[in-house]
């Protein structure tokens, strides 16, 4: 997927996450995350840290070398998506108590991973001279 195409996807997701009660938890969570990870592989892309073929799906998956790589570039987004990947894993696989607080801190994970991926510069190659 392009950068462009996260980012449409991205800000779509959570505009239909928007129209959610927060009594429905689950699915603000899981969109909350699924628009962070389009805004993640939109600044992965636009850095060239992946390929537009390779769109990361989840950040647990993420072998050490694309772990180290983003890590050492965007060591807060990483947190924060890792952050939000365990509440899916808590609230909408599971069935714990706070639902309603973690859809809220879900939302302001997700604003996080946002602004840093629209301030994220693309990243330049040093040429070979």
């Amino acid at each position: 997927m392009t950068p462009d195409q996260h980012r449409q996807k991205a800000e779509r997701i959570r505009q239909s996450t928007e129209k959610i009660d927060h009594s429905v938890y689950e699915m603000v969570i899981e969109g909350a995350y699924l628009s962070a990870i389009h805004w993640l592989n939109y600044a992965l892309h636009r850095m060239e840290v992946t390929a537009e073929a390779h769109d990361i799906v989840h950040t647990e998956h993420l072998s050490g070398m694309d772990r180290g790589k983003i890590g050492a570039l965007m060591p807060e987004v990483l947190a924060t998506v890792d952050e939000l990947e365990t509440f899916r894993t808590r609230y909408v696989r599971g069935n714990i108590a706070g639902g309603l607080a973690a859809a809220k801190r879900a939302l302001e994970l997700h604003e996080q991973v946002q602004s840093a991926a629209i301030d994220a510069a693309p990243f330049k190659q040093a040429s070979a001279e």
